[in-house]
């Protein structure tokens, strides 16, 4: 339960980072 718990927890930090990555290359692509 703990171990799965923790996945899903690294699971949504890594979508989170992605996401921001994402935006953060949109925005440098959208300003030049």
């Amino acid at each position: 339960m703990v171990s799965i718990l923790n996945f899903h927890n690294s699971s949504i930090k890594q979508t989170n980072y992605g996401t921001l990555i994402l935006s953060y290359i949109v925005v440098i692509g959208y300003v030049t």
